[in-house]
């Protein structure tokens, strides 16, 4: 039998409070797919699920296929500028990348809280090819550029939609705090950079400042401050790159206004427009910001994008329509990256293991 001493130290332990962390984190995303499934439905009925279905019908095939390719070519860019922020010998292919985004956004989709696992696992798929510790440095430069560019789309969306359309009163201060939180993320981010200070590993040190010290605290902190200082030094020597990757994340978020334009086109005969699209990307985007947490944004991309379409004077059902569809492509692009893992000989809950605990793996890397 243990002793009230050996609870004691077993419940002050890292395996315990990852335990606890886990078991909360398992019942929060239960609470929130539950959720999800109740706006889900509730989304379906008020927009007509007669409607939707016809407008599905219409897309067809064709239009379908389309739209993966479109979707195809936003992965694939994204992939590209993760291999120009790859520093070291040997180089990651696109190949290898392109196989590890879509394995990596596959089990950021079926899992809970995903935010936290698509990302390490790309890391933990090409750890053969490259250093763990290179591989998660360019990931973190290479969504340093997403989250710019993500914000001044989120901001031109905003203000197009302040500007030209009769807004409620609700959805006028949402959009004017859409921008405010893009002023204030974009003004933090170039203070940041600018300043090169190491915002994370400081604030990781504040926290954990009255809490007892454990030697995983610090190592922690330590690769943090090491990602970050990598990061800064980045942008020193590889000043060159920057507008590549510029470039690529603008063709990312420019073949997005494309995919919805294309898939409402097929609804509406045409009777839509470029600024359409784009506000209705960027009300994806703020959605997919906001709620990551919630597993393939089940049912608030419904209800947003059927709020945002029937103000355009598309319908709520278009709106409804369009997030339909691009689940449809998600599920679709996760089926191949469940494919992809299965062909390495991995399975998923290797995966997810390993990017839970990417901090003890890049020891090794």
């Amino acid at each position: 039998m243990a002793s009230p001493q050996m609870l004691t130290r077993d419940s002050s332990g890292p395996g315990f409070s990852q335990t606890m962390t886990q078991r909360f984190a398992s019942i929060g995303a239960l609470l929130v797919t539950l959720a999800g499934l109740a706006l889900f439905a509730y989304t379906i009925q008020h927009a007509g699920v007669r409607d939707t279905l016809d407008n599905v019908r219409q897309i067809g095939v064709a239009g379908f296929l389309l739209i993966l390719l479109l979707s195809g070519i936003r992965l694939l860019v994204r992939s590209l500028a993760w291999v120009w922020c790859v520093e070291g010998t040997p180089p990651l292919t696109l190949r290898a990348a392109f196989e590890a985004s879509l394995i990596g956004e596959a089990l950021g989709n079926i899992t809970p809280f995903g935010t936290f696992i698509s990302e390490p696992s790309k890391a933990i798929v090409v750890r053969s090819q490259v250093p763990l510790p290179a591989a998660m440095s360019g990931i973190a430069v290479e969504n340093i550029f997403y989250a710019l560019t993500v914000n001044v789309v989120i901001a031109l969306g905003s203000l197009s939609f302040l500007l030209y359309f009769p807004l409620d009163d609700a959805m006028r201060k949402g959009s004017i705090a859409a921008l405010a939180g893009v002023a204030v993320f974009v003004g933090v981010a170039l203070l940041v950079i600018l300043s090169r200070t190491t915002p994370l590993s400081t604030v990781l040190t504040w926290v954990l400042r009255g809490w007892r010290h454990h030697e995983w605290q610090r190592q922690g902190i330590a690769k943090v401050q090491a990602i970050e200082s990598q990061i800064y030094s980045f942008y020193g020597r590889h000043r060159h790159k920057l507008p590549a990757l510029l470039a690529f994340e603008t063709i990312f978020h420019a073949c997005g206004v494309a995919e919805v334009y294309v898939t409402l086109s097929f609804m509406s005969g045409g009777q839509m427009t470029l600024l359409d699209a784009l506000i209705l990307e960027s009300i994806g985007r703020l959605i997919n910001v906001l709620f990551k947490f919630v597993p393939l944004r089940l049912g608030v991309d419904e209800a947003g994008n059927g709020l945002v379409s029937a103000v355009l004077g598309l319908g709520r059902t278009a709106g409804v329509t369009l997030a339909l569809v691009r689940k449809a492509r998600v599920l679709a692009w996760t089926a191949v990256g469940i494919i992809l893992l299965a062909r390495r000989g991995l399975s998923i809950g290797t995966v997810l293991h390993d990017a839970e605990t990417v901090s003890t793996v890049s020891d090794k890397g």
